[in-house]
């Protein structure tokens, strides 16, 4: 496949068109799929405690909800780098603002002799950057230390388990193993108007997360290989990106980068142990990685293509986990989610919870909030919504657009049931457990979730208004178009 891509820069495109049949046919089939194998996750589940409990330390976590911050932190973290730099990133575009600039900086750490690795997904690529220049720039010419830069792409590798919908779906960046960015963004500027946020992690938690990368970088290459590097031409000279002026942080954002870039000189001059070591285990946590790739390639069997049947030949660790603390009746749970199109054994979760009390509130996408002109992701939620909205105890809300608010959707895959924190890739529904790997953390950490709390009702203010059961029935769109592609496709982005 990267022959072709690098002497053919239309044959994304080609596969593309061809998959819009393929993906139609499939989403038709699915439709008419049923109802799934009676599986319970939160018994089931063996995955759940594949990585252990570890102390979450004073200052151990930090949270960055701006996009600005993010790509300044990001950058801050590439130049700092002196032995590796793990990438595994959903979608990475080439533009000015984002894409350019962190490419040239990964650039520019692989020539002073850093190890750079960077996986991608094919599903993105064919979206956002098609030509692959991406992958072109990292690679060409070939750097001091090569850039293993690798596109997964589960419909050419040997696995008949995988397929073109099946993705890499984590978001996150390690640093010389001792610094984690986890995050909801991907490296494209569309994300600089998505409510979404990132958090910047170091101690016991990064080994884990290191551990995790380490195995789904190893599953991905069974499947693909990596792009292949050329040597530089005479006189060959490379651009370099630059974030525009555009991009500076201003007031808040810049109060708060001063403090994000300091959090970084203390983790990396050894400063982060000291501070730690003078305070209590403030709590506990622990990575759920949703190893879907691995666990695809394990499967003997060919499993059903349909996904309210293939979903019970996964192992989902982090959907099992929240079921779990659901079951538990806690007294509050607050979803941060792009989409309400919610894994089905979730959903009986949050209604069990709230019949037995728990008051739950989801903050999602109204109909004005949307990135696409058909707002698919509101669209194939409202049969999910109206469903949840029966319950007396769940209170939906959704994202306004306009007077002052710069966030055009919502994006965050942040959840605080009491005070336990769940943050990740994992978009909580049926796609992201059948077609993607995912890796999240459960966090137990009592001022971490009440300053998740504090954000999520902050912005719940500023920005949300209830969607009741009426005004959902009076946007029912009742067409089996929408219903396929909320069930397929949600867990994409």
């Amino acid at each position: 496949m990267h022959n072709a891509w690098r002497h053919n820069p239309c044959y994304v495109p080609t596969i593309m068109k061809k998959g819009v049949m393929i993906s139609f046919l499939f989403f038709v089939w699915a439709a008419a799929s049923g109802s799934a194998f009676g599986w319970n996750p939160a018994e089931e589940s063996v995955s759940i405690d594949r990585y252990p409990w570890v102390p979450v330390r004073f200052g151990d976590i930090r949270m960055i909800p701006s996009a600005r911050r993010d790509l300044w932190v990001r950058l801050d973290l590439i130049r700092r780098a002196q032995s590796t730099i793990d990438v595994v990133v959903f979608e990475q575009k080439f533009d000015e603002r984002v894409g350019k600039p962190i490419l040239t900086a990964l650039r520019e750490a692989a020539d002073r002799g850093v190890r750079v690795r960077f996986l991608t997904t094919w599903l993105a690529v064919v979206m956002k950057d098609s030509a692959n220049e991406s992958g072109r720039y990292l690679t060409e010419p070939v750097t001091r230390v090569p850039v293993e830069y690798r596109v997964f792409n589960g419909n050419t590798g040997p696995s008949r388990n995988l397929g073109f919908d099946s993705s890499v779906h984590e978001k996150l960046m390690i640093v010389d193993g001792e610094v984690v960015l986890a995050t909801g963004r991907g490296h494209s500027d569309d994300y600089l108007e998505w409510l979404d946020s990132s958090s910047l992690i170091r101690g016991p938690l990064v080994h884990h997360t290191r551990n995790a990368v380490n195995a789904l970088m190893v599953a991905a290459a069974r499947e693909n290989p990596a792009l292949v590097t050329r040597p530089a031409e005479q006189g060959e000279v490379v651009q370099s990106f630059y974030p525009p002026a555009v991009m500076q942080a201003e007031g808040q954002d810049l109060a708060g980068l001063q403090g994000d870039l300091d959090w970084i000189e203390a983790a990396f001059s050894g400063r982060a142990e000291d501070e730690a070591l003078l305070r209590s285990n403030r709590g506990r946590g622990r990575v759920l990685h949703h190893d879907y790739v691995a666990q695809a390639q394990r499967i003997t069997s060919q499993l059903p293509n349909r996904p309210y049947r293939r979903w019970a030949g996964f192992d989902d660790p982090m959907v099992a986990s929240v079921i779990r603390k659901l079951d538990a009746r806690p007294a509050e749970a607050r979803f941060s989610m792009l989409s309400v199109t919610i894994h089905p054994e979730l959903k009986r979760a949050i209604k069990r919870a709230a019949r037995a009390g728990t008051k739950i509130t989801i903050l999602t996408n109204n109909k004005e909030s949307g990135f696409d002109p058909f707002n698919v992701p509101w669209r194939t939620a409202i049969p999910d919504m109206v469903n949840l909205a029966d319950e007396r105890n769940v209170t939906l809300l959704g994202l306004r657009r306009g007077n002052g608010w710069p966030y055009q959707y919502m994006h965050r895959k942040v959840s605080v049931i009491d005070r336990t924190v769940y943050m990740g890739s994992h978009n909580l529904n049926i796609s992201s457990t059948t077609f993607n790997d995912e890796l999240s953390y459960e966090i137990e950490d009592p001022v971490l979730a009440r300053e998740m709390r504090d954000l999520f009702d902050e912005d719940a203010r500023l920005s949300a208004t209830p969607m009741g059961r009426q005004f959902l029935l009076d946007n029912l769109d009742g067409s089996i178009l929408w219903m396929v592609l909320g069930h397929n496709l949600i867990g994409t982005f």
